[in-house]
């Protein structure tokens, strides 16, 4: 059996992978410095590159079901695992490779990803705090009609 488009697709979807961990770091350090035009800017390149990755997941899907009909194996059920069984010891080995590098990939951009998803919550938050800070308090202050206005540090009006 011969997996080379397969590995070619799991090999792009890789570098895909890897730039998208180079995105978020530069991403994690514009929330820092709250950069929010360079924020904009990366998230416009990382929706195209995850777009470009879908295309390739409908590719990669494509194969394995084409894989799976050689082997005879349900495509539900096919694996990384399975296919090296009928492979090559160099396809093996680049499958091994690419198998790691995608799992080492993954988790790393999982991790950027969660720890930038704390850092905006984190600002938010802080904004949130600001806001009630100057916008008000439970007090209740009257205006010379008697009615009753809340108290604010920052006027409205503005």
């Amino acid at each position: 059996m011969d997996a080379s488009r397969l590995i070619n697709i799991l090999a792009q979807q890789s570098k895909i992978y890897s730039f998208l961990i180079d995105l978020s770091k530069q991403m994690q350090e514009a929330i820092k410095i709250n950069k929010i035009k360079e924020i904009d800017s990366l998230i416009k390149v990382q929706m195209a590159l995850v777009m470009k990755l879908s295309s390739y997941e409908k590719k990669r899907i494509k194969v394995a079901k084409e894989i799976s009909s050689e082997i005879n194996v349900d495509p539900n059920d096919l694996t990384i695992t399975k296919v090296k069984n009928y492979l090559d010891n160099k396809q093996y080995q680049s499958l091994e490779n690419l198998e790691a590098e995608l799992d080492s990939n993954i988790t790393t951009l999982a991790e950027i990803n969660n720890t930038n998803k704390l850092l905006i919550n984190n600002g938010l938050d802080l904004i949130e705090f600001s806001l009630n800070l100057l916008g008000g308090s439970d007090s209740v202050v009257y205006n010379k009609q008697g009615e009753v206005k809340k108290n604010q540090m920052i006027d409205e009006k503005v």
